[in-house]
């Protein structure tokens, strides 16, 4: 900005101060299981731990090392929703 008083002129610099930097979180994903091993007929459990990631984000998932016939509904890829901003536990079997 250029202020001129009686001819006189300065150059001031103004910075901005109301607008900050928005610095977004790191998107991180973490898997676990609640046992290294599951019994045929047993229930795996697993949770998706995350952060930098909004609530009803999809994940796309594969189960690798089973027979579609190990899985109830046959299904060894999907989808699962996430429901909170921390975990969002699923399960299959």
């Amino acid at each position: 900005m250029i202020v001129t008083v009686a001819n006189q002129s300065v150059s001031i610099l103004i910075n901005d101060t109301s607008k900050t930097a928005v610095v977004a979180a790191p998107v991180t994903y973490a898997v676990s299981s609640s046992s290294m091993s599951v019994s045929e007929g047993g229930i795996g459990s697993f949770t998706v731990s995350t952060t930098g990631v909004a609530a009803g984000t999809s994940l796309s998932y594969s189960v690798l090392g089973l027979n579609i016939a190990d899985v109830v509904g046959g299904a060894l890829t999907g989808t699962v929703v996430l429901i909170v901003l921390a975990e969002a536990p699923s399960r299959c079997r």
